[in-house]
């Protein structure tokens, strides 16, 4: 599985600039690598003439066909410039070669962006490289400033178990009942009096999966001697792991890891989702909203949640969570941040996997109001004030 990664804001704009220079453009190689990014400009609307290559062997491209020509006819033609798209691994015969023909119209982008491109434009090849998360209520029992559920600005609202049942079923038809995760969140998931039934069913039509509850822990150990059922037994019984998310709060944490080692049930704990390695520190991010959309849906590739943190709501998969919550941030501060039909694929009408995993690869309308290179580590957790300015630059 490839690591999850983000292209660089800065390097795609200088790209494009690049682009604007010449009449001809051309992408150097053409394998999966240069084919995304060759996804990528066209929704930069830059016109691409081909692919240039060392060998003009026939190839069967899987995005859509240009042509391929040799690299040693394209650099003799006026205005062209080239974008290397292949690994840093080739530049040590590739630019060499370029420079003593003459030929120094060329962009070189990063492997790191490179590499991004190609993860975030990619559809998952199998189900089993797949995920996705759900909330199970939109609201929270904590009040944290910039949230990016929008959940400090909800009203109490709990997910209908039937409807994520009949929303279930369907994908797990679809997926062939495989899956990498699913992740229960919110807001806040064990709010939910019926947790443990959201459990069953999703074990239910993914037996394999990696299934995540992401928490703040307030509930946790109240939740092992509910009315509603023993949680912790369920955690067990159905092998479901528990994400911690640690706050600057008036809560033991060492009471819970006991509680987990007692049932056996997987815990991690970290005040940042993200990291590979414990966080103790929560520090706030702000994600600034573009409230009249004019961001450039193409920055998508340099987001951490497209295609990444799907989520499933009223039966439609969404390249990100944002979408599908961004009600609560229109009603709150009666704001009109549109969500069209384009915006997620309805799963009841998608025929197969493969084409909603192509969707989830795509970059949708609504991402021009996602400020994503504004995104900043603003300050130390603390209390949302619930002002818009948490949401906006500034």
């Amino acid at each position: 599985m490839r690591k999850h990664l983000m292209a660089h804001a800065y390097e795609i704009e200088d790209l494009i600039e690049f682009c604007k220079k010449y009449e001809r453009l051309y992408i150097y190689g053409s394998l999966e690598k240069q084919e995304c990014l060759l996804k990528l400009l066209d929704f930069c609307g830059v016109k691409i003439d081909g692919y240039a290559d060392s060998f003009n062997a026939e190839k069967k491209l899987k995005y859509r066909n240009i042509p391929i020509e040799l690299a040693r006819d394209v650099i003799k033609r006026k205005n062209t410039g080239i974008i290397l798209g292949m690994s840093d691994s080739h530049y040590g015969q590739i630019i060499p070669w370029l420079r003593e023909k003459g030929f120094n119209d060329y962009f070189i982008l990063s492997e790191h962006s490179k590499n991004a491109v190609l993860d975030k434009l990619s559809p998952a090849p199998v189900p089993e490289k797949f995920g996705f998360e759900v909330d199970l209520a939109t609201h929270c029992n904590l009040n944290c400033q910039m949230c990016n559920h929008f959940s400090q600005l909800s009203p109490e609202q709990f997910l209908d178990v039937d409807s994520y049942e009949r929303d279930i079923k369907r994908l797990g038809y679809l997926f062939g009942h495989k899956l990498a995760f699913l992740n229960m969140a919110g807001g806040e998931p064990l709010m939910h009096k019926e947790i443990i039934k959201f459990i069953e069913i999703g074990r239910r039509q993914f037996p394999e999966a990696n299934i995540v509850i992401t928490t703040n822990g307030l509930l946790l150990q109240q939740l092992e001697h509910s009315e509603d059922g023993n949680l912790w037994q369920a955690l067990k019984d159905n092998r479901v792991n528990v994400f911690v998310t640690l706050y600057p709060i008036d809560l033991d944490y060492a009471v819970i890891e006991k509680l987990a080692e007692k049932y056996d049930v997987k815990i991690r704990m970290s005040a940042e989702v993200s990291s590979a390695t414990p966080v103790f520190d929560k520090i706030s991010q702000k994600e600034p909203l573009d409230l009249d959309g004019k961001q450039r849906i193409y920055e998508a590739v340099c987001c951490w949640y497209f295609n990444r943190c799907r989520a499933l709501k009223n039966g439609h998969l969404y390249t990100c969570h944002v979408i599908p919550n961004i009600d609560i941030f229109n009603n709150y501060f009666n704001q009109a941040l549109e969500v069209s039909e384009d915006d997620g694929i309805d799963i009841y009408k998608a025929k197969s996997y493969e084409e909603i995993a192509k969707f989830m690869a795509t970059p949708v309308p609504f991402c021009r109001f996602c400020d994503v290179k504004n995104r900043v580590m603003h300050s130390p957790w603390k209390q949302s004030a619930k002002d818009l300015k948490e949401y906006i630059r500034g």
